[in-house]
């Protein structure tokens, strides 16, 4: 004699979902957020021209002013829009089956389409922090190549990455220079790629690892020195902050946008504010650089690594009391106000800054140029969102646009010679 059971009459039973999904999202970047933004378009080639000298020819003696007598000098820079992509597609049947509940928990399209877009947009904000290279971080010394697990060198590698599902290449270089041709494989065109099966943020002691569907000497010449690209990304990004403002100054004979900038570094990539004894006295250091560039803007930013954020407040927070009602000393979403010679300065944290690096600037001083609205559905046929494909019962969809970030020309801004790379203590 039995009864019926939950176990039993399981078949029998309905599935329950509840009204919605967690889903993570790590949010938009603070300076991706700010940066001036305009959908003009590049033409040919967008043409910058920053100003390195003034005119010459100033003397108390009127003969050596005329023989002294010099035009001012400038510097043109021409930057082209750089592609980038999402695509998904949605079988017919499944499209069908996920019209909306109970027949799915999440409208097909609804659901892949809102991936997409974050997707897209993780990779811009990156992007706009980023160099011309594309690489995600180099791989620890301590990798080991003959197995399964990717160690990242830098402190939060990986934050703001969702690397999951995702195929990465690896080189010999960081993918910035003249001709960059580091890529592992059978030849640039074709480099050797590995499927990323899961990730650990907080892997490596903070730096991040990730794990992938073969052994990492699958890829041809692969070292531990070698950098972590997504396929694809290799000297294809857009140029951001770090590629118009390095950490490093820039070396003599480099082509930057068919600029040599070491002829003119602070006023072609930046001011460097070197590390103090502790983050107070570097946060001073530097705001008295920036004044002495003679910066007057009365929207001066100064991004940090969260982590390096983290360390600030704590540090700033041993010497007097937060208010909860005094917005200049709350740490949260509004930043840590800091007082410099011409006004104050919000300190913000961002995932995508590397750790140990802070940039100090105003970030309307910079432009995001794309080519019509960026990210959005390529539909230019008219054909709607959603394209049947031509060789099977699936649907596709195509999100991108054409871009690249440059000097904000627009307002007589400073460009490039408007920022601090900051360096923090260790």
């Amino acid at each position: 004699m039995s009864a019926a059971t939950y176990s039993n009459k399981t078949p029998i039973l309905q599935r329950m979902f509840g009204p919605g999904m967690p889903e993570h999202e790590f949010g938009a970047d603070p300076y991706a957020q700010e940066i001036k933004k305009s959908t003009a378009g590049f033409g040919e080639g967008r043409t910058v021209v920053i100003r390195t000298s003034q005119v010459a020819g100033t003397s108390p003696d009127f003969a050596r002013a005329l023989a002294n007598k010099k035009p001012a000098g400038e510097k043109r820079f021409t930057v082209t829009a750089k592609k980038l992509y999402t695509l998904f597609s949605l079988d017919g049947q499944f499209l069908s089956e996920a019209q909306g509940k109970p027949n799915s928990l999440i409208k097909g399209l609804e659901g892949e389409s809102r991936s997409a877009m974050r997707r897209i947009m993780a990779a811009r904000d990156t992007m706009v922090w980023g160099d011309a290279g594309g690489t995600l971080g180099q791989l620890s010394a301590s990798t080991t190549l003959a197995s399964t697990t990717a160690l990242m060198r830098s402190q939060k590698a990986l934050f703001s990455q969702y690397m999951e599902g995702m195929r990465v290449a690896f080189s010999s270089d960081s993918g910035t220079g003249t001709s960059p041709a580091g890529l592992r494989g059978p030849s640039p065109d074709s480099p050797t790629t590995l499927l990323v099966t899961g990730q650990d943020w907080l892997g490596n002691s903070g730096a991040g690892s990730f794990t992938t569907d073969l052994l990492l000497n699958t890829v041809p010449s692969i070292t531990v020195n070698d950098f972590v690209f997504f396929d694809g990304f290799y000297a294809a990004t857009m140029t951001g902050k770090r590629g118009w403002c390095p950490i490093t100054a820039p070396s003599a004979g480099e082509n930057f946008f068919g600029v040599d900038r070491s002829t003119s570094p602070q006023l072609l990539s930046g001011w460097r504010s070197g590390a103090a004894s502790n983050f107070e006295f570097t946060c001073i250091d530097a705001l008295a650089l920036i004044a002495q560039a003679g910066v007057n803007s009365p929207s001066l930013r100064l991004y940090a690594n969260t982590a390096d954020w983290a360390k600030i407040v704590k540090e700033l927070g041993a010497k007097y009391m937060r208010s909860p009602t005094d917005s200049k000393q709350v740490a949260g979403a509004k930043g840590i106000e800091v007082y410099g010679p011409k006004g104050t300065v919000t300190i913000f944290g961002s995932n995508l800054v590397p750790v140990g690096n802070a940039w100090l600037g105003d970030p309307k001083s910079d432009l995001l140029l794309s080519s019509g609205e960026f990210p959005r559905v390529l539909d230019a046929d008219g054909l709607g969102k959603m394209v049947r494909s031509a060789s099977d019962d699936s649907y596709d969809c195509r999100i991108g646009g054409y871009a690249n970030t440059l000097p904000n020309d627009e307002n007589d801004e400073l460009g490039p010679g408007g920022w601090v790379i900051v360096t923090w203590p260790t």
